[in-house]
């Protein structure tokens, strides 16, 4: 650089730009060459970077010295000290970018791990509903007339429509989950008999403005509540609720628990229910830890003679 400009009022500022430009650049050299060579001490590679970081910081800083005073005089003290201030910056800096770097690798490991883990849950819940579809209209089939049944096929490929265009997405509106849901139940009640002792109340509060969640998050609760609170010997029921405040919603799923025969005549053992393994509350634990960790609260009760899942989340 000129030396009108080190005599100016710039000295100080091209001093201060200068040993901040050399730090930058070892900082890089250490980075890529000191670190890594730390994971073998003993090798002489690592001795040899550090005597080039110290020749390299000397050099800088008796170029940058002696440009600002026009190499007019010699000041050991002052390039010692400048040499100083350049390796430490470099060597905090170098330390402070492989730990970003780490916790950046690291957190984009957790989000491509959950990202996987929960396209693995939805594959679980995907086919089980299907299934479990096809086998309640197989049921209604045999006993009902075809008004019913195409009613059925209806309802099914709602479903099925859902599954295909709204269950991959992140999330959807809730008017489409409570959608499912009614079709859901709709399937279930074309199986009951009704001469069965069957109680299933449903109240659902509608929204009144659009409020998104993750797709798939409430059907587990009622599905387990048909699987094990319906008995077609026993009296039995299920009460569903869903509520909304400004910021929450509110889900319970409330049924009972019938003893069950194991009596191979028994009616029971004819219930389509009766031997699905079901996607597991397990499943529906981890989605919510992993969508919604800190805004969900998941409460069980459970006695010989009922089931009570009461689920509060923060949509907002």
């Amino acid at each position: 650089m000129p030396p009108v400009l080190w005599r100016a009022g710039l000295r100080d500022g091209l001093l201060m730009l200068g040993l901040v430009l050399a730090i930058l650049f070892l900082q890089a050299y250490i980075y890529r060459y000191v670190l890594p060579a730390l994971k073998t001490p003993q090798s002489s590679g690592l001795f040899v970077h550090i005597a080039a970081v110290l020749l390299l910081a000397a050099a800088a800083t008796t170029i940058l010295w002696g440009a600002s005073t026009n190499f007019y005089y010699y000041a050991p003290d002052t390039i010692v000290s400048f040499t100083a201030v350049v390796v430490v910056g470099a060597v905090t800096s170098a330390y402070l970018r492989r730990v970003l770097t780490r916790e950046n690798q690291l957190l984009q490991t957790q989000v491509s791990a959950k990202s996987a883990e929960l396209a693995s849950l939805r594959a679980q819940i995907n086919p089980h509903f299907l299934f479990n579809a096809l086998n309640s209209l197989y049921a209604t089939a045999l006993k009902e007339n075809s008004e019913k049944t195409a009613d059925g096929i209806q309802k099914l490929g709602d479903m099925m429509r859902f599954m295909l265009q709204e269950n991959n997405r992140d999330r959807i509106p809730l008017n489409k989950e409570v959608e499912y849901l009614r079709n859901y139940i709709e399937l279930q009640r074309m199986r009951i008999d009704p001469t069965h002792d069957i109680d299933i109340r449903v109240t659902i509060q509608e929204p009144v403005r659009a409020i998104y969640l993750a797709p798939m998050m409430l059907i587990p609760f009622v599905e387990n509540a048909f699987k094990h609170g319906i008995s077609l010997r026993q009296s039995s029921w299920i009460y569903i609720t869903l509520t909304l405040d400004d910021t929450r919603l509110y889900f319970k799923v409330h049924n009972s628990r019938p003893v069950r025969s194991t009596d191979p005549a028994s009616a029971d053992r004819h219930d389509p229910e009766e031997d699905r393994s079901g996607v597991g509350l397990d499943n529906v634990r981890k989605r919510l830890d992993l969508i919604y960790p800190g805004r969900h609260q998941l409460d069980i009760q459970q006695s010989d003679q009922d089931y009570f899942v009461s689920l509060t989340l923060v949509y907002w």
